[in-house]
């Protein structure tokens, strides 16, 4: 049987995670959903970039409030601070690749990082990008990555971080194309939204314990 899964995560509700190598910040796992309680995740953030690629099954996947329902050979791009969390469609199975990676690796020379990362990861307009893998193109090459990566983290041959990052950097590209058309957010509405989501579920983080009304968890927001 598969040990349950415990996301650890802080006061701020935001991720403890755990790089597959020091070496390299990129966390890469190949669960199903009934490895976590209730076949559900923990809502959180992280300044990482996360990817889901689903196995077999589906999953709902919220983030900062929207739900997303995934299945077989989608692809989920979550951007960076973002509040999110999966969980299952009517109590059914689902297996994914999960790829969580630092803006950081994005930082190949300073001029590519301002003109094709920099301007997604602080875009506050981009929470995620949703791709099906079923179809040709870049939604068939993202998906692939997405495999390609587990497949090399699974069989850790000497040097293969080399080989993640080339498929990290393929993945980035397809995702530069999608974003590149897309405006950027002015204003601090939804990052001022963002807060007091986090602002909330941190304080029921802290007193999951205890007796909650929705009062008290919307005064925690000053909501």
């Amino acid at each position: 049987m598969t040990d349950v899964i415990n996301i650890q995560v802080m006061n701020d509700s935001s991720e403890i995670i755990f790089y597959n190598t020091p070496e390299l910040p990129v966390k890469i796992i190949r669960p199903k959903l009934s490895d976590y309680p209730n076949k559900r995740v923990i809502c959180h953030w992280h300044e990482d970039i996360e990817m889901l690629y689903i196995i077999s099954g589906e999953m709902n996947y919220e983030i900062n409030g929207k739900t997303v329902r995934l299945s077989e050979k989608s692809v989920l791009f979550v951007n960076a601070r973002q509040l999110h969390y999966g969980f299952s469609v009517d109590g059914k199975e689902c297996e994914f690749i999960c790829v969580l990676f630092h803006p950081s690796l994005l930082r190949v020379n300073p001029g590519i990082f301002k003109k094709m990362a920099e301007p997604i990861t602080s875009n506050e307009g981009i929470e995620y990008l949703l791709f099906d893998g079923r179809k040709n193109g870049d939604d068939q090459l993202i998906a692939t990555c997405m495999q390609e990566i587990s497949a090399l983290q699974e069989c850790a041959a000497p040097g293969y971080e080399w080989e993640v990052l080339g498929n990290l950097s393929r993945l980035w590209s397809v995702i530069f194309r999608r974003c590149k058309d897309i405006p950027t957010e002015k204003g601090n509405k939804p990052l001022a939204d963002r807060h007091l989501q986090r602002e909330m579920v941190s304080y029921i983080f802290s007193h999951f314990a205890e007796p909650l009304s929705l009062e008290e968890i919307a005064a925690s927001g000053n909501v």
